[in-house]
């Protein structure tokens, strides 16, 4: 991992965990065991990571343990695919497109319960601590699905 794409990890593990006390040795270790890690697939563990537990730091097995697992589910969907008659990889990449927009439904479903100004405070503190913005003057289906999900997380009784 390049140094620009560790400072995108790190700003992510520093909005992730704002409360979080990082020494320097501890700094270093994490850096020198994520080097050599995806930074995209890496990101996605740490997201992971983060809905999973509230605690205020996250434990470095538990990022390491989920980049593992979801990089494991990635090479034995790729190995499925390219094993697949161009039919089925037709129907899996269906199912996982049917999957995706049932995952952003539900959220959208459960966002419409809130007022909106409910949620353009959420969407604000979404901004502060991850970085993202949901599109702002747009309806919430035209958010991408870490939006709408960051927002979620907030409102739901997110206890940072």
């Amino acid at each position: 991992m390049n140094e620009t794409n560790w400072n995108e990890v790190a700003r992510v593990i520093n909005g992730l965990w704002p409360e979080a006390n990082w020494g320097e040795e501890e700094r270093a270790l994490w850096q020198k065991k994520m080097n050599t890690l995806d930074a995209i697939s890496l990101v996605e563990a740490l997201e992971s990571v983060a809905c999973k537990n509230k605690r205020k730091k996250p434990a470095l097995a538990d990022v390491i343990e989920a980049y593992n697992a979801m990089r494991e589910n990635q090479i034995a969907r790729e190995r499925n695919a390219t094993a697949l008659t161009p039919e089925a990889r037709d129907n899996l990449a269906a199912n996982v497109v049917r999957e995706r927009a049932k995952y952003r439904e539900g959220a959208i479903r459960k966002l419409s319960r809130y007022t909106e100004g409910d949620i353009f405070v959420a969407a604000i503190e979404v901004q502060r601590r991850y970085g993202l913005v949901p599109r702002k003057n747009t309806e919430m289906e035209c958010w991408s699905t870490t939006s709408l999900h960051a927002v979620l997380h907030i409102l739901e009784g997110d206890t940072q």
